[in-house]
């Protein structure tokens, strides 16, 4: 995932039992029901189970943490071999939940914490990566980024500190003005794709404002609005709903 996973910083959950899958149907607000037959937390598991966590804790990762350093690790290692292997990946995912609107109903993170009995703070993490992930392997991200990776990696290695203080600054402005979310969102999502359009490009800088817009369009939902024309990057970006 670009950004090297700031994700982790934004919502730290530890699931320290191995959680118990219910395979219950679970029908969501606006009448959006996840269908769980076939089951799908296995599809969940067998996700999982790419990065060396079948075996282990029931399936599971031991912790979000964990998880989002063997993602960034196995990315870092393999480069676009992994991007490939995580782009089939995340397919099997998709079609093993039922397809994309299974898919989309099922990943939601209050279903997630029913289905997987996962807490809350884990559940939102692993809706946000899922969802992220979707993203970056679907056409056009995921040309962008593996035509780009080299480059991405350097921004990352060497603008890493300036990441950081966008989060930085969006945490800080969020403690002085807790009532300026969206304000603060729209900042931060500037700052994020500044480094990218200067040493990759434009593309690239929106595909990294994307990613860090879905992530906060599940945090902050009610700022969708007011951030709806940031990120402007290739209009086939327009038809993932969660960008505007």
């Amino acid at each position: 995932m670009l950004g090297k996973l700031l994700i982790a910083l934004l919502i730290v959950g530890f699931v320290t039992a191995g959680p118990v899958a219910s395979n219950q149907e679970v029908v969501l607000a606006g009448n959006t029901t996840c269908k769980t037959n076939p089951p799908v937390t296995p599809c969940v598991l067998a996700f999982f189970a790419n990065f060396g966590f079948a075996g282990q804790n029931g399936g599971y990762p031991p912790n979000t943490t964990t998880f989002g350093i063997a993602l960034d690790q196995y990315l870092l290692k393999n480069d676009i071999a992994g991007w490939n292997n995580l782009k089939t990946w995340m397919t099997t995912f998709i079609s093993c939940a039922g397809g994309q609107a299974n898919f989309d109903a099922c990943l939601d993170w209050q279903v997630l914490m029913q289905l997987c009995y996962l807490p809350k703070d884990a559940a939102l993490y692993y809706e946000i990566s899922f969802r992220v992930l979707e993203f970056e392997t679907t056409t056009p991200a995921f040309d962008v980024i593996t035509h780009n990776w080299f480059c991405i990696k350097g921004v990352e290695m060497q603008e890493g500190p300036i990441i950081k203080q966008c989060l930085q600054h969006f945490t800080d402005q969020q403690h002085n003005n807790p009532n300026m979310t969206c304000q603060n969102f729209g900042e931060y999502l500037n700052c994020i794709e500044r480094p990218y359009v200067l040493h990759c490009g434009r593309d690239v800088g929106a595909v990294s404002c994307a990613a860090e817009k879905i992530e906060y369009a599940i945090i902050y939902p009610d700022c969708a609005d007011h951030v709806a024309l940031q990120c402007n990057g290739p209009s086939a970006f327009k038809k993932y709903p969660r960008l505007h």
